[in-house]
């Protein structure tokens, strides 16, 4: 249990607030109901090894409360109510309803919670997190390993923050925003080496939530989302739709995932690269395989890193991974089928819809024969010819001929026919002709 507690219910103070410059270590300290001009600071507190049950480990901020710290110490708080065996929001710090928070100079580390390892923002709260403040091996059992924000909750960090080192059990090591929360990302920010088991190493955006990254790339001021791990975009996990996507290229880099190493979007659409949902394809005895390349594509476009799996009339036949940055793949499909119509389908691994392309297989062209298993052409080879698609064997060349392969028959030199499909080859004779110029 914590050493002390404080609770301070802001309409009991005078309009201009309180200054605390000084707390008891160990202290708990919550805010609420307060108004408008109510507003309390905190400077070099150290808030150590507290316990709350529901949120904010060490300091808890609601209702139209502000609280600004300076130069505090977050460290090993955690939100966790045992009793229950559930885990509470904001190991350290929690700011609800309304209230705000601002941030400066200030190091969170190794607190815990269920969500928002270090911080949680909720129901149109907004924290300002700047000036050097450091988010550091926090973790969260679910998403956010140093910062979790929903409900239309803003979280803005700037001006040389670093959050490095958290992790968490579900999305988003670093950050993970939804329902409809904005997440800033301003100059000089700095998320590295955290991971999460799903999605988003760095940051994870879901449902509603909106990404805005301020800060020009290519300055020495870019916000860098590197060295991030998860399993799927190591850098950020883009499950909204709202997100600035020439800004996210380039501010991730390095970041390790199974799908999509800096970034990944979920797939919305697949379709054919070239368009054609319609193929003539001969169906060869061993033949390489036709090629498709599909294209895996999220939001506005934006390429998906996912896993596409190919099926022909219903039976799997493989699975190949989109590339990260174009979210192509291409397969090659063996065909062998007599002549018809075939569904070729292509399925996104998760999410998306689903792309058919009409497999039109023809009878054996004209140079090949028809195997005797009756479901695929066979080419004739150099010294052999075929004028029936429909033999199983190609004939032998004739003689006095050269047969190159295919249907083609040609007269070797003083000799002639009618036609290259003509196989009665006939020697040059002199007929006693003159002839006048």
């Amino acid at each position: 249990m914590p050493a002390s507690s404080c609770y301070y219910r802001c309409a009991m103070f005078a309009p201009q607030g309180i200054s605390l410059l000084t707390m008891p270590a160990n202290a708990i300290m919550l805010l609420s109901h307060c108004v408008v001009s109510a507003d309390v600071k905190m400077h070099s507190i150290p808030l150590q090894d507290n316990l709350a049950g529901l949120q904010g480990g060490a300091v808890s901020v609601a209702i139209a409360a502000r609280i600004h710290g300076l130069n505090c110490t977050f460290e090993g708080n955690r939100a966790f109510y045992a009793a229950t065996n559930t885990t509470g929001c904001g190991g350290a710090l929690s700011v609800d309803n309304s209230a705000n928070v601002t941030l400066s100079n200030t190091t969170l580390f190794n607190n815990a919670a269920g969500s928002g390892g270090a911080i949680c923002a909720a129901v149109n709260s907004w924290a300002n997190i700047t000036n050097g403040v450091r988010l550091v091996a926090n973790q969260a059992q679910t998403s956010g390993g140093a910062v979790y924000l929903q409900d239309s909750a803003l979280v803005s960090l700037s001006h040389g923050v670093l959050v490095a080192g958290n992790s968490a059990g579900a999305d988003g090591g670093g950050i993970s925003a939804l329902a409809n929360s904005t997440l800033e990302l301003g100059p000089g920010v700095q998320i590295t080496k955290n991971n999460a088991v799903f999605n988003g190493g760095g940051v994870c955006t879901s449902g509603t939530s909106r990404l805005v990254i301020n800060s020009p790339p290519g300055n020495s001021t870019a916000v860098r989302v590197s060295g991030n791990l998860a399993g799927n975009g190591g850098g950020f996990g883009l499950l909204s739709e709202d997100f600035p996507w020439e800004s996210v290229k380039a501010t991730a880099s390095h970041n390790t995932a199974q799908f999509g190493a800096d970034y990944y979007i979920p797939v919305q659409h697949l379709q054919v690269a070239d368009g054609a949902t319609l193929r003539d394809v001969i169906s060869r005895l061993d033949g390489p395989g036709q090629a498709f390349t599909i294209h895996a594509t999220g939001p506005s476009g934006t390429p998906s890193a996912i896993t596409v799996l190919a099926s022909f009339q219903g039976e799997p036949i493989g699975s190949l991974k989109a590339d990260d940055t174009t979210g192509l793949v291409t397969f090659k499909v063996p065909v062998r089928k007599p002549p018809g119509q075939y569904n070729l389908t292509f399925t996104p691994g998760v999410g998306g819809t689903n792309v058919t392309v009409l497999i039109n297989v023809p009878s054996c062209p004209k140079g090949d024969v028809t195997a005797s298993t009756g479901d695929a052409c066979i080419s004739c080879v150099a010294g052999s010819y075929s004028m029936n698609p429909q033999n199983n064997t190609c004939d032998k060349c004739p003689d006095n001929a050269l047969c190159p392969g295919n249907w083609s028959v040609l007269p070797l030199e003083g000799f002639w026919s009618s036609s290259p499909s003509s196989v009665q080859i006939h020697r040059w004779e002199s007929l006693g002709c003159q002839i006048y110029v």
